[in-house]
């Protein structure tokens, strides 16, 4: 029997960031959540809501988000070990998640408040976001050849964002390549939104 047939729950992952995925199917236990996806990222303090057939929800608190690779039959995907914790403190959590990223010429945020604040334009948001993307992978390999290898990926990227009518799915398929790392996922997607 595939280890899938297992994943009969339906979570919701609210992400510290404010971001929520939805439609989730997990096998959650007590103190431990399985999740067989490797699409996206779980952190530690992130909440993941059991949405139950009865129409109740349970929240956890990730604590430990172990990512184990595909192995034999076995996917790749999250064992999560979790913390539940009651309906006040769950409420208390959501509400405390303020962290909002935007991207964008002239991109902010106000809530309840007067605007004061004055807007810098950088009519070169490809050349930013690039760079940024650079940085990050700089930081993160240390692997002379396999850096040599993400910039190239960058370099495509770059030169199709910069021609005369930028293809989204060549953008997104070299994008892809690249490491499954919250802040490189983070900047991916903004230059991923530059294409039409």
């Amino acid at each position: 029997m595939p280890f899938s047939e297992f994943m009969t729950d339906s979570v919701k992952l609210i992400k510290a960031n404010g971001d929520v995925l939805t439609g989730i199917k997990a096998l959650v236990d007590k103190n431990n959540i399985f999740i067989d996806r490797d699409d996206f990222i779980v952190n530690a303090g992130d909440l993941v809501q059991r949405i139950m057939s009865n129409g109740g929800e349970e929240t956890y608190k990730v604590i430990n988000p172990h990512f184990r690779e595909k192995c034999l039959d076995m996917p790749a995907g999250y064992e999560l070990e979790v913390k539940k914790i009651g309906i006040q403190e769950a409420e208390k959590e959501i509400a405390t998640i303020t962290n909002i990223n935007i991207y964008g010429n002239y991109a902010k945020v106000n809530q309840n408040s007067v605007d004061n604040s004055t807007n810098t334009f950088f009519v070169d948001s490809v050349h930013n976001a690039i760079d940024e993307l650079r940085l990050e992978l700089r930081k993160l390999h240390k692997s002379p050849e396999i850096l040599t290898e993400q910039m190239e990926i960058i370099d495509a990227v770059e030169s199709e964002l910069l021609s005369e009518k930028p293809r989204k799915s060549i953008v997104s398929s070299l994008l892809s390549a690249l490491p499954k790392i919250e802040n490189i996922t983070n900047i991916a997607n903004f230059i991923g939104s530059l294409v039409n």
